[in-house]
């Protein structure tokens, strides 16, 4: 179960709650207006859809919920994730939910785990440990990493950066949009960073290599990343642990630069990211 719920962060990239647990069907009359009072109006309240198109959906008693949010035009915004679909999805996630450390030479490398409340504490501590240890690079192996928890993205990038801006996040609700600015001061004084990206590095784990690529000069290594900067509330739909992802936002970098669809582009292209990167640092 612990896999699962991974997974459905995963899935909702850095979303506000998790998926819920299954349960019994509820009855098969999943109709737009069901969809529309569950999710829609939680998180678009000004949104009313056409009365025409809603009544002809539940007249024609269309349940097809991926078919509602297209008549609807909700599918840009809201994707239907169903529990089979989460139960894949977690059956192909890393076994490895910890934060590892290697050191080679003087070049330690960090390997954190899906980004939870924990995970800044235990990223802080394994860097002091590098540290102690002689580390004078660090390379952050955020390859196949989906984020997690944004506050914990945030706090991560913090530890890096010393003062500024980290990013923003901008709501579909406010016109402003949210700075996140560094406040703790670089742990690792200046000290060389590398950071390895794939095509599965998406949205919590990309905002924290854009931050430390624009505010921090380090470097990218490895393949384009995933274009994945949407933050997503996570609603239950009640049809046997089905959930409804809701687009409420989406993360920024630190200039105000988005990468969604188009992913971050890393410094140096390779399909060995980690023997890149060492070489790269050691020059």
């Amino acid at each position: 179960m612990i896999r699962l719920l991974a997974a459905a962060l995963a899935l909702a990239a850095c979303a506000t709650t998790s998926a819920p647990e299954p349960h019994p069907a509820a009855p098969t009359s999943t109709t737009a207006d069901k969809i529309h009072k569950i999710a829609v109006r939680q998180a678009y309240p000004a949104f009313e859809p056409d009365e025409v198109t809603l009544n002809a959906l539940n007249d024609q008693g269309t349940t097809e919920i991926s078919e509602i949010l297209t008549a609807l035009g909700l599918n840009d915004r809201i994707e239907y994730v169903t529990y089979a679909s989460m139960e894949q999805r977690a059956k192909e996630q890393p076994d490895t939910q910890n934060t590892e450390l290697s050191l080679d030479g003087t070049i330690a490398t960090i390997t954190p785990g899906p980004f939870n409340a924990q995970s800044p504490a235990t990223i802080k501590a394994k860097v002091a440990k590098a540290l102690d240890q002689g580390a004078e690079h660090l390379i952050i192996d955020l390859r196949d990493h989906q984020g997690g928890l944004l506050d914990s993205a945030i706090s991560i990038a913090n530890f890096f950066v010393s003062g500024g801006p980290l990013g923003s996040y901008r709501s579909r609700e406010r016109a402003d949009p949210r700075i996140y600015i560094a406040e703790l001061g670089d742990i690792l004084d200046g000290k060389p960073i590398a950071v390895l990206i794939n095509e599965k590095t998406a949205t919590g784990a990309e905002f924290v290599a854009l931050a430390l690529r624009s505010r921090r000069d380090a470097l990218l290594v490895g393949k384009t990343s995933f274009g994945e900067a949407g933050i997503k509330t996570v609603r239950p739909l009640g049809l046997e642990g089905d959930i409804l992802l809701i687009r409420t936002g989406e993360l920024l970098g630190p200039g105000g630069e988005s990468w969604q669809g188009s992913g971050l582009t890393p410094d140096i292209e390779s399909d060995d990211a980690a023997t890149a990167a060492r070489a790269a640092l050691l020059r």
